[in-house]
């Protein structure tokens, strides 16, 4: 508890300065796409547009997104529509829970993959080809050991490249984010969210946003410190490039410290302390 406590602090007193963005899930996922996605030369899938996955490898579930856009116009990324909203699913458990049935991993991925593929149309001259796929794994993955959570990611990679030329694998392909990497991910998309792309935003007095990205299995915190701050977090503090400028950022995983496990804990006080009043799940 003493640990949760810090988490609410830390957040709480660097709030005081900055405005502060609350992530649930993966906010950055369409800057994820923006940066990884696009990209490249090929033909358009279905003559038009360009067409793209990210798969969120969470410890949750799995989650898919797919993704359009005109090859050459950057701005024309948006979501493929899907019963009137984003074309996303997810499934559970998360892969972090296949650590003893590869084989059920990879059909996991196999299954997402397989109904992305179904959102999107064919070219008119045959099947959709050379359809780009990043996979980030977080926290779920993290939390394993090291030799597990690689043999989860290259099953991942076979479920992409089985197809043979269908999937190709974005710049980043397939790839285990560490927990500052992720926080920075979030305060990156935050800031794009803030200025749309326009460096004129930045002039002078203006103010980043800070995120508190609010997962599963961790919760990350990033923001730009003042001096004070960079100065006793050193080990936490990136350059980070934005928009023709450069940004200290400090950016921070609390691992274990994500909305289920927290809960998860809760639920065993409360067992612990009402043992007669039923059980207790967060399903």
């Amino acid at each position: 508890m003493k640990r949760e406590r810090g988490v609410a602090v830390a957040v709480r007193e660097h709030a005081r300065p900055l405005r502060v963005f609350a992530v649930m899930g993966v906010c950055y996922v369409c800057f994820v796409a923006l940066l990884w996605l696009i990209g490249g030369t090929g033909r358009p899938v279905d003559d038009v547009h360009d067409f793209g996955f990210v798969l969120d490898l969470g410890s949750s579930g799995t989650r898919i997104h797919v993704f359009q856009w005109i090859p050459g116009e950057v701005d024309s990324l948006e979501y493929v529509v899907y019963a009137g909203g984003p074309a996303v699913r997810k499934w559970r458990p998360g892969l972090s829970h296949y650590t003893d049935d590869l084989v059920a991993a990879r059909q996991s991925i196999i299954t997402a993959l397989a109904w992305a593929l179904e959102r999107i149309p064919r070219r008119t001259d045959g099947e959709a080809e050379g359809v780009r796929v990043t996979a980030l794994a977080t926290a779920g993955l993290r939390q394993l050991p090291l030799d597990q959570a690689e043999l989860l990611l290259a099953e991942v990679r076979e479920a992409i490249d089985a197809k043979g030329g269908r999937f190709v694998r974005g710049v980043h392909g397939v790839r285990l984010l560490e927990g500052g990497d992720e926080g920075e991910l979030a305060w990156r998309s935050a800031q794009h969210l803030l200025d749309g792309g326009n460096p004129e935003v930045w002039g002078p007095g203006a103010r980043s946003l800070g995120v508190v990205d609010l997962g599963g299995g961790s919760t990350q915190l990033a923001f730009v410190p003042d001096a004070f701050e960079r100065a006793s977090h050193r080990q936490y503090i990136r350059t980070v490039p934005h928009l023709g400028r450069e940004f200290q950022v400090y950016s921070h995983s609390y691992e274990n410290f994500g909305i289920n496990r927290a809960l998860d804990r809760h639920l065993v006080v409360l067992r612990r302390e009402k043992p007669g009043a039923g059980a207790f799940s967060r399903t």
